[in-house]
C-alpha cells in the first residue's frame, strides 16, 4: 500500500510589543496568551493551546492571528468544523489571507468536502500564485478523489515553484504509480530520496513500484530501509512480496 504525505501547517506568532516604563516604575508583564498557546501547540498540547488562543481572542478581538492559530489547533485535533469556523473568521477580517483559505481547504478535504476544498485552494492561489503549498494540498485532495490526472499537474506546479519540495515529488510519484506509469514514479521517488534520505514513505512507495515491475530484490531493500526508520509497512503487501519473491524475510 502506497502512502500519501500530507503537509503540516504552521502556527503564527504575534509580534511582541515592548512597553518602556520610567525608571523606578515596576509593572508585571501581562500574560501573552498567543505566545503561550504557540508553546502548547508546538508540544502537541492542543487543548491547552486552544484555551490560550481563546484568551488571546478575548484580549485582541479584532486580530485575525489568534483565530488563525486556534483554527490550526482545532485542525490538528481533528475538529474540522471548528477549524473551518475560525478560518472563516480570519477570512472575514482579512479577505487576502491566502494561508487561511489553504488551511480551510485542508479542513474541508478532511471532511470529504472536496469541491469546497479545491475552491479554497484556488482562492489561495488567486491571492498568491507562488503558494506552492496550496498547489500541493490541492494535489493531495485530487489524489484522495482518485483524480490522478488532475493531481499530477498540481504537484508539478508546486515543484516548479519549489524545486526542493520533496513531499511534492513523493506524492506525484504516488499518482504516477497509481496510473501504472512506473518509470515516472520511480524517477520521482528517487528524487524524493535524493532530497530527503530520511523519508520512509518514499522507500515504502518505491518498494511497491519495484514489486509491480517484479524487481523483488530492490523491493525488499526498500522495505527493509523503510522498516529501519520505524515505518510500519502494510502487512498485506509484505505477504504478497514474500509469496511472489519466494523469500521469507
Amino acid at each position: 500500500m502506497m502512502q500519501v504525505k500530507k503537509k503540516e501547517m504552521l502556527f503564527s506568532i504575534l509580534g511582541t510589543v515592548l512597553c518602556f516604563l520610567p525608571a523606578g516604575c515596576k509593572k508585571e508583564k501581562p500574560v501573552d496568551h498567543s505566545i503561550q498557546g504557540y508553546a502548547y501547540a508546538s508540544k502537541g498540547q492542543y487543548d491547552k493551546a486552544i484555551e490560550e488562543f481563546t484568551e488571546s481572542i478575548k484580549s485582541n478581538p479584532t486580530s485575525p492571528e489568534p483565530y488563525y492559530n486556534r483554527g490550526l489547533a482545532y485542525y490538528h485535533k481533528g475538529e474540522y468544523d471548528h477549524a473551518i469556523e475560525d478560518c472563516s473568521k480570519v477570512i472575514e477580517m482579512n479577505a487576502r489571507h491566502a494561508q487561511a483559505y489553504s488551511n480551510r481547504g485542508n479542513a474541508y478535504a478532511n471532511k470529504g468536502e472536496y469541491d469546497r476544498a479545491i475552491a479554497d485552494f484556488a482562492k489561495a492561489l488567486e491571492i498568491n500564485p507562488k503558494f506552492a503549498e496550496a498547489h500541493y494540498n490541492c494535489g493531495v485532495t485530487y489524489d484522495h478523489m482518485n483524480d490522478y490526472d488532475s493531481a499530477i499537474p498540481e504537484f508539478t506546479k508546486a515543484i516548479e515553484i519549489n524545486q526542493n519540495y520533496d513531499d511534492a515529488y513523493c506524492n506525484r510519484g504516488l499518482a504516477y504509480g497509481k496510473k501504472g506509469q512506473f518509470d515516472q514514479a520511480l524517477a520521482d521517488f528517487d528524487k524524493t530520496i535524493e532530497l530527503n534520505a530520511q523519508s520512509p514513505e518514499a522507500y515504502n512507495n518505491r518498494a511497491v513500484v519495484y514489486y509491480s515491475i517484479k524487481d523483488y530484490d530492490k523491493a525488499w531493500e526498500d522495505v527493509h530501509k523503510a522498516q529501519s526508520m520505524g515505518f510500519q509497512v502494510y502487512q498485506g503487501f509484505i505477504d504478497k512480496l514474500r509469496k511472489d519473491s519466494k523469500r521469507e524475510e
